[in-house]
């Protein structure tokens, strides 16, 4: 999360690091002891980008996002990342 903040907004944020941490571990725990190097680094890479994109992106573009007070993102850093985990396995 940090990386693609930095690209998109130019301000890299210990914020975002920590985030992007989170949202690889929510992603990894589904398959933790079944999936393998390549498909871990698959899993971060992909982590590391969606949820960012539904926090910037869709929850300006969705009424119902809106409405919901989440000022430490905490629905996109532990649902969406949690539901790519159990995808992606």
């Amino acid at each position: 999360m940090a990386h693609t903040r930095h690209n998109f907004l130019q301000k890299p944020s210990a914020v975002g690091a920590v985030q992007g941490m989170i949202t690889g571990l929510v992603c990894i725990t589904p398959g933790a002891g079944v999936v393998q190097g390549y498909s871990a680094i698959i899993m971060g890479v992909c982590t590391g980008s969606i949820p960012w994109l539904t926090m910037m992106v869709v929850n300006k573009r969705v009424k119902l996002l809106q409405k919901v007070d989440d000022t430490k993102a905490m629905l996109h850093t532990h649902a969406v990342a949690g539901i790519l985990g159990g995808i992606l396995m």
